[in-house]
């Protein structure tokens, strides 16, 4: 296999780390690609990408495959695209293309083929494809989130709340994802019916996350009371308003939204309106967040009536 030149692998792995845990997407800066055809076209279809001119982006990573048949990234960034317009089937054909010619970057493959699988409801091997990604690069936080969201869909709570607990372990409370992580965990341990657990971990991260509303922390502050439904609402739908953001970023944010409003409407008991979220995410949602998937599970358990987890005391 081909491995990219060290300049080209040191600034994506700079580049990757500092993207957030929200982040869809893994498009790579592809300046170091061998022929400068396939570099210029990549460059161009980042320009794209960031401005949700999807196909032009397409477009462009495609006239760099042409170029550079065997330069990874471009599959990568073709896959990456693919994903953000829902084609998941597309995406994962082009991240495998991709694992063919590169070493380094594998694990970010196996992230992005992970989320693709997710989005296709095909757990089994989005499941696989997390735990490859975390075997090749152990201390990248975002398989180990991507695949404790999953595990809740698959009501794996358990091991929803090990991964959680493994990446406090790497990453600690300093983290601006441990906000995210520490509602995962929660959820993981209320829906094995660990109320004590549940509460005392809530309790103890609310001593460590600083008590003040911000894009990161709103979904905590929601689970703790700060806030309420209303208003984690209004933030996610502020993220999508703001300059310099993917067009489609806000029906992510209010997907998310949505399932954690539902999760913990259905975890108080109320079934009905925990229902009314979820099947708000089933109609006007988008696929590519996994807490579209946990929504998707609830809501077919509370339509089976199923025996949901007990409210708390």
């Amino acid at each position: 296999m081909k491995l990219l030149v060290r300049s080209f692998l040191v600034f994506c792995v700079v580049f990757l780390f500092a993207c957030t845990l929200s982040a869809q997407s893994h498009n790579i800066q592809t300046d170091e690609c061998t022929s400068s055809v396939a570099s210029s076209a990549n460059n161009d279809g980042n320009r794209h990408d960031q401005k949700g001119e999807y196909q032009k982006a397409i477009d462009d990573y495609k006239n760099a495959i042409r170029a550079e048949p065997t330069c990874a990234a471009s599959y990568i960034n073709l896959g990456a695209t693919y994903f953000e317009t829902e084609r998941f089937d597309d995406s994962v054909k082009a991240l495998f293309e991709a694992a063919k010619y590169t070493s380094s970057l594998r694990w970010v493959i196996f992230n992005n083929i992970g989320r693709a699988y997710s989005s296709l409801g095909d757990f089994k091997d989005a499941l696989e494809a997390f735990t490859q990604a975390i075997k090749l690069q152990s201390k990248d936080p975002r398989a180990y989130s991507s695949r404790a969201k999953l595990y809740l869909a698959l009501d794996k709570g358990d091991l929803a709340a090990a991964d959680i607990q493994a990446l406090l372990k790497l990453k600690g409370w300093k983290s601006p994802s441990a906000p995210d992580w520490a509602v995962i965990a929660y959820l993981g341990y209320r829906l094995q019916n660990l109320d004590t657990e549940a509460s005392q971990f809530l309790d103890d991260a609310a001593t460590r996350i600083p008590d003040k509303t911000t894009d990161s922390t709103a979904v905590f502050r929601f689970f703790i009371k700060k806030i309420d439904a209303d208003k984690l609402l209004a933030i996610a739908k502020d993220q999508g308003d703001k300059a310099g953001v993917r067009p489609d970023k806000e029906k992510e944010d209010l997907t998310d939204a949505h399932a954690y409003i539902g999760m913990y409407l259905l975890l108080s008991g109320q079934k009905k309106e925990a229902r009314e979220q979820f099947e708000w995410v089933r109609d006007n949602g988008s696929k590519k967040p996994i807490m579209y998937q946990v929504a998707a599970s609830e809501l077919r358990h509370t339509q089976a009536g199923e025996a949901s987890p007990k409210p708390p005391d």
